[in-house]
């Protein structure tokens, strides 16, 4: 078999350290590997150790003589796909002028139709919902070459790459129908659910990993990384990487530390309410590409919120909770309009989710693991999005909102428990985990303000260095199925 040409693409430095160790890797085993940055600092670091390195803002420098409208309509005609979609699922771009934004988009168009073409570019490794990201993976589909998607399991040390555009619902729904099960499979299963409805450990998150995660702390810390970052933009990126602007990130990061703490005084006592009918509805973060991307129909959550609440059976409350990872995402404005809904409470994002679930009577989510939770400790789970598990039974799926009151009534008197069907929907699940971590608290330290050739070193670390040896025999696993 020839060996495949892969493309890695990196938004930031830390992501290009980590993708760079991946590619060193696969060459090793006869593979070619090109990386494509939007990061001029991540692509300085590269150049000093491969040749196969292009920085994308030099290299999408393509005239465009006619209206940009013209461009777009040969875009969605050749690709069948809706360029408003694409700006919508990239936060970044989406906050930038807009014909700015579609101008960058048709130039990327015009990039990496050339670039995949001349490289002979057989397979892309892939994970964030960008530009970056959509436009070669939409330029791969229309030549039937493949994209691996590594995105992170429920287990905290597994990850699964999905090949697009064979989508992980339908990998899951196929081993579900026309899949057998050895006993020890099941068996394996049986145990991973109990695990599962152990009381789960909080998120704990430490100094060096709070700036990736959540509001951060106004601390000597976050000031120290924001200069240093301040520096590198202005210097090194020349403002022109979309992803890295310090300065929409830290005035967006330091409303949202200061908004955490007002939101306090819109919270209600959850003591009080958890002895009452409730039904729970997890708050998405409104820049989360499973929103942007996946349900754009839900992206005014607002309006989902008071519909919930008028779809309510009699005598029940609705619980709004914030995401535990992003608090203080939600404006005050928005966070004082859900408070005056009839029968809707926020409560703190720092109550565990499970005791929130457990004493509710049903989770209405969109997309969030939340739903998954709810399915393992026997909770009607109402579902409005397409998350991976809503290929069971076991779930109320609702795909028109007008059916949400009389589904609400039905979830709390006909059960749609299914152990056998659970524990073969986890089975399922857990053949397509494989063992390493790729996205999260890796990623996190790999992003410290530190020398790039020290967050490298990283890696290096024994825990790190089996990590990568799992995320390689898995790539490697997968690319040789092709």
């Amino acid at each position: 078999m020839t060996k495949q040409n892969i493309l890695f693409i990196s938004a930031s430095p830390h992501h290009a350290i980590l993708k760079n160790r991946m590619a060193e890797e696969l060459e090793k085993k006869g593979y070619s590997c090109y990386h494509v940055t939007a990061s001029k600092e991540a692509y300085n670091w590269l150049r000093k150790r491969t040749r196969q390195v292009f920085y994308l803002i030099n290299e999408r420098n393509y005239i465009l003589s006619k209206d940009i409208n013209y461009y777009l309509r040969k875009i969605e005609s050749r690709y069948g796909v809706s360029t408003k979609k694409i700006l919508t699922g990239d936060w970044d771009h989406s906050q930038i002028k807009r014909s700015k934004a579609f101008k960058y988009m048709v130039q990327e168009f015009f990039f990496w139709e050339d670039f995949i073409t001349k490289r002979k570019i057989d397979l892309m490794i892939s994970e964030a919902e960008r530009f970056l990201n959509i436009i070669p993976r939409t330029v791969l589909k229309s030549k039937k070459k493949t994209t691996f998607l590594l995105t992170a399991s429920l287990d905290s040390d597994c990850f699964r790459i999905t090949r697009e555009p064979i989508h992980i619902s339908f990998e899951i729904e196929h081993i579900m129908k026309n899949g057998k099960f050895s006993k020890k499979e099941l068996k394996k299963a049986e145990v991973k659910i109990r695990q599962l409805k152990k009381k789960k450990e909080m998120i704990r998150i430490g100094p060096k990993t709070r700036r990736a995660f959540g509001a951060p702390r106004l601390d000597l810390y976050n000031l120290n990384y924001f200069f240093k970052r301040l520096i590198k933009q202005i210097f090194v990126e020349k403002n022109r990487n979309v992803y890295g602007n310090v300065l929409r990130i830290s005035r967006q990061r330091i409303i949202q530390a200061l908004r955490k703490h007002i939101a306090k005084l819109f919270y209600s006592d959850f003591d009080n309410l958890k002895k009452e009918k409730y039904f729970l509805f997890p708050f998405h973060a409104y820049i989360d590409a499973q929103i942007l991307l996946r349900c754009p129909q839900f992206i005014n959550q607002l309006y989902v919120i008071e519909y919930i609440s008028r779809s309510l059976p009699a005598g029940y409350k609705l619980l709004i909770k914030e995401h535990p990872v992003f608090p203080g995402l939600v404006s005050i404005k928005d966070l004082s309009n859900i408070e005056r809904m009839p029968n809707v409470h926020l409560i703190d994002p720092k109550i565990h989710s499970h005791e929130a679930i457990l004493n509710s009577s049903g989770v209405i989510a969109i997309n969030s693991t939340i739903g998954w939770e709810a399915m393992y400790h026997d909770i009607p789970a109402i579902i409005l999005g397409k998350p991976v598990y809503s290929v069971t039974n076991i779930v109320w799926k609702v795909d028109d909102l007008f059916y949400l009151p009389e589904t609400l009534l039905r979830s709390q008197t006909e059960s749609r428990i299914n152990k056998k069907e659970l524990i073969r929907y986890v089975a399922g699940m857990e053949r397509l985990n494989h063992k390493g971590e790729y996205l999260g608290y890796l990623t996190a330290k790999l992003a410290a303000p530190i020398s790039l050739d020290k967050r490298e070193k990283i890696l290096d670390e024994q825990e790190n260095v089996e990590h990568m040896n799992n995320i390689i025999k898995a790539i490697d696993m997968e690319i040789k199925k092709l």
